[in-house]
């Protein structure tokens, strides 16, 4: 979720100053700044954070300094070369969507398709924005292999289009049969391998629910009429999760045929806290919490380059911070950042090969 845009999703509640200074993302996590004003009904809920003891988020190499003198003293490591015919039977049975918008078609889409996709080509569709039948992409559709889904959802980035285009991915994945899927955004790089290893521990026959969260406390609900509370924790899209196809069957009745929006809605949710909500909260199962996933939240020069081997999604962000430097991971080549500036050509490179990368 792209920072500066978050604010649109109006949750009304923003994150405490201990919980920004943990993180040292505080504008990044200032998406949880309320949108408009609105009517304010004595049903509407409210939503706030409560701390939780027993959680610590793992926010690792915080110090700027000791993250530019280990990557001075880190020796250059050999690509991996990778395969993933070994996973390949796994890995055909999963589903993986991408949620992208027609502003970001060219590079984002391109991006996906010559790195990762190019490993996952019939196991890849994207979801995008509506849009008439004569102004539709047909060059980028042939490229997707007829696998990029024009929606009937708005090209806004406000919680309605997010959890519209959700929803639909949650239909294709049902009508899919397949045992798994995986949600990932336009500006994630999803390592197979590192998916299949995380996947193969987990019995999609149970409901699961696997992601990373990207606050340290979880939301509650007050329900003023109701006079209760329910909490709960969400993963957060711009990481990547994935759900088993017996959670998404369990949560149909709620997610289905206009429902998930309706749910969004009813609490100024965008899609993916609508969906933690819908599990948590509805369902009473939990998340399942892997900090293997990463978004551009984190500081992503923190990962070493013989940590990204296990990740299995990965983000960036192009804007600048306070030093000049983008949130990218932090991979000294092949390619320099004037060609490759997310730094997914040469990760694609050092993890897979390709037959672009240097020799």
């Amino acid at each position: 979720m792209a920072p500066g845009e978050a604010d649109s999703w109006g949750l009304g509640v923003a994150p405490s100053a201990s919980d920004r200074d943990l993180t040292g993302l505080g504008s990044d996590l200032a998406g949880w700044i309320a949108g408009g004003p609105r009517l304010k009904l004595s049903s509407e809920p409210t939503v706030k954070e409560v701390p939780n003891p027993h959680y610590l988020p793992p926010y690792l190499y915080t110090n700027n300094l000791y993250i530019k003198q280990r990557r001075i003293s880190e020796p250059k490591l050999d690509n991996l070369n990778l395969s993933i015919e070994p996973f390949r039977t796994f890995l055909d049975n999963i589903f993986i969507s991408v949620k992208t918008t027609k502003k970001y078609h060219y590079p984002r889409l391109i991006i996906l398709l010559e790195t990762w996709v190019s490993l996952l080509p019939d196991q890849t569709w994207f979801f995008t924005d509506w849009s008439p039948e004569d102004d539709k992409d047909m060059l980028l559709q042939n490229r997707t292999g007829n696998r990029l889904i024009y929606t009937n959802c708005s090209s806004s980035h406000q919680r309605l289009a997010l959890s519209c285009k959700l929803e639909a991915e949650f239909e294709h994945f049902i009508r899919s049969h397949k045992s798994w899927w995986c949600h990932m955004d336009d500006d994630n790089y999803l390592n197979p391998v590192a998916l299949a290893k995380t996947l193969q521990r987990y019995d999609p026959s149970q409901p699961w629910y696997i992601g990373r969260t990207s606050t340290a406390t979880p939301l509650t609900i007050f329900h003023q009429d109701e006079n209760q509370a329910t909490s709960f924790w969400f993963a957060t899209g711009g990481a990547g999760f994935c759900l088993s196809r017996a959670l998404a069957l369990k949560m149909s009745p709620f997610a289905g045929n206009g429902k998930f929006v309706e749910a969004g809605n009813r609490f100024w949710f965008p899609d993916d806290v609508t969906l933690g909500y819908i599990i948590e909260s509805l369902l009473g199962l939990k998340l399942t919490v892997d900090f293997n996933f990463h978004s551009h939240l984190e500081q992503l020069k923190s990962i070493s380059q013989s940590e990204l081997e296990n990740c299995v999604t990965l983000s960036y962000s192009e804007e600048r911070d306070e030093t000049g430097e983008t949130n990218v991971i932090p991979l000294p080549g092949p390619f320099n950042k004037s060609v490759d500036p997310t730094r997914f050509y040469s990760l694609h490179c050092y993890l897979f090969g390709g037959v672009y990368c240097p020799s």
